[in-house]
């Protein structure tokens, strides 16, 4: 499974899921820090879903997005 790790979260989060395995990057490897959602999206995001974890709610949407 791929990961790639929004800003709001520590790269500490793609590092240890590197650790276990999993193919993560952080923004922050991109250069992305500053960049919105889409720019994310088109940078990396071509296949697959976007889970998007809250206290309350896990949200999951599927590749491409279509507004």
């Amino acid at each position: 499974m791929r990961f790639l790790v929004d800003n709001a979260l520590s790269p500490v989060v793609a590092e240890r899921l590197e650790a276990a395995g999993h193919d993560a990057a952080h923004v922050r490897d991109y250069g992305l820090q500053a960049a919105s959602d889409e720019q994310i999206f088109e940078r990396d995001l071509a296949n697959g879903s976007i889970v998007v974890v809250e206290p309350d709610r896990i949200r999951v949407r599927g590749l491409p997005l279509i507004p």
